[in-house]
């Protein structure tokens, strides 16, 4: 059973991605190429990982609080995950991608799957 290209998931192009910037809504679909533990701070907790587009550029996303039970079903290493209604923010010194014109975080209403 060989792979067939039918069927075969088309990540995100890089000019897509180079057109995100805060305070617009996106979809974006990548590989989980780096996953961050969940780190607390008083009365925060934030769990981060990158999805990478396979053409060289990394976006980082973040989970906040009670999104993080929900997104750490879906982020698996090496699985593509599919994001919906995601709401591009500001860039911070923290961002570990190599995209930096904004971040995703995973709101209430932004669907997160794992395609596998």
């Amino acid at each position: 059973m060989g792979d067939d290209p039918e069927k075969k998931i088309k990540l995100t192009p890089s000019a897509d991605i180079e057109k995100l910037r805060p305070g617009i809504a996106c979809q974006l679909i990548g590989f989980v190429d780096a996953i961050e533990s969940e780190r607390r701070y008083p009365g925060k907790r934030v769990f981060k990982f990158i999805l990478n587009n396979g053409d060289g550029l990394r976006v980082q996303v973040n989970c906040w609080g009670d999104e993080i039970k929900r997104s750490k079903k879906e982020v698996l290493m090496d699985h593509v995950i599919y994001l919906e209604n995601a709401w591009c923010v500001n860039n911070s010194n923290y961002n570990k991608s190599n995209f930096h014109g904004a971040k995703i975080p995973i709101g209430t209403y932004t669907n997160i799957e794992n395609l596998g």
